[in-house]
């Protein structure tokens, strides 16, 4: 703003003229920092870290009661009618629990290992196939059990949001 240095026999009269003008317009214009009337936060979702986070029950099926709902609803599951044994030997399906004669043989993966496929539970895996080691985490939202995305990455933190459209 000035090119020059001012001179310290003006330097502290502007400075109490500009300290006056500060605490004469402070009086006119008084700034209260905390509302007049209380807020309500009930519009959130999750207020603070005093609620309790809600039980997570994974969704783990069991064979016996998904084979008697669907014999409830008139459409029993049978057992695969097998050609050829399989070829490779599993015991019952990673997810339910389905015995061996519920499971598919469903080709191969891009690695060449052997797929399976529940018949029950509809679940697809390769039982030799050697599970990778992640690179990251895999966030849980605490209401649902989904994977959370990334949402936006910020400088001090990284914003995560559910997948859940329920």
């Amino acid at each position: 703003m000035f090119s020059r240095n001012l001179p310290n026999f003006l330097l502290k009269p502007l400075m109490n003229f500009v300290l006056l003008v500060y605490l004469f317009f402070s009086r006119l214009f008084h700034v209260d920092f905390e509302p007049k009337e209380k807020l309500d936060d009930n519009y959130t979702k999750f207020n603070s870290f005093d609620d309790p986070l809600p039980d997570i029950e994974y969704n783990n099926p069991d064979y016996q009661e998904i084979l008697a709902e669907a014999k409830e609803n008139g459409e029993p599951i049978k057992a695969v009618n097998r050609r050829k044994p399989l070829t490779v030997d599993v015991e019952k399906c990673s997810k339910c629990g389905a015995p061996k004669e519920y499971l598919y043989s469903f080709g191969h993966d891009k690695d060449g290992y052997q797929k399976f496929q529940c018949k029950v539970c509809d679940h697809q895996w390769a039982p030799e196939k050697p599970e990778q080691p992640k690179n990251h985490p895999t966030y849980r939202c605490p209401f649902c059990g989904y994977a959370l995305s990334k949402e936006k990455e910020r400088k001090n933190f990284t914003k995560y949001k559910c997948r859940n459209d329920d």
